[in-house]
């Protein structure tokens, strides 16, 4: 390969990715409205964005991503002092934490702790005769030709 065209297209790439990076900055700064905003970049920035990017190429997962941490008092700095930021967001394991719902608010989590319980019960409820659990296609027969739940 030419490489001039090599250059070029190794030059096309870096573009794009700077152009994907002030893209989440952007749904950040605006979904985030409250969070200090991220007015610069920097090196470490950058390479925290871009890891996250990899990982994740999209950027209605970034809205969405946002949308949590826009959901969470803690994270928004409703509970205490502390507040998430956009580097502080972007590290790996914060990362992961708020993809786990780790800072979702107690009535989020209660709500899943209550739908968890629910399907616990719906388990004791459809345990067979010799105390093993049927299998989920008996269990959907059931519910089926039940016709009430």
């Amino acid at each position: 390969m030419d490489p001039y065209i090599r250059l070029r297209l190794d030059k096309d790439k870096r573009e794009e990715r700077k152009d994907k990076k002030k893209e989440i900055i952007s749904l950040y700064n605006t979904i985030c409205e409250g969070l200090p905003k991220a007015k610069y970049e920097s090196e470490t920035r950058n390479a925290l964005i871009e890891a996250r990017w990899k990982e994740h190429p999209s950027l209605e997962f970034f809205k969405s991503f946002f949308e949590k941490v826009k959901n969470s008092d803690f994270l928004m700095g409703k509970i205490n002092s502390f507040h998430a930021d956009l580097d502080w967001l972007m590290k790996p394991s914060n990362f992961v934490k708020v993809l786990e719902d780790k800072y979702a608010n107690r009535e989020a989590k209660d709500e899943k702790r209550r739908s968890d319980k629910r399907g616990d019960e719906w388990i004791e409820k459809f345990k067979n005769p010799a105390g093993r659990t049927i299998s989920n296609a008996q269990v959907e027969a059931i519910v089926l030709h039940s016709g009430k739940n």
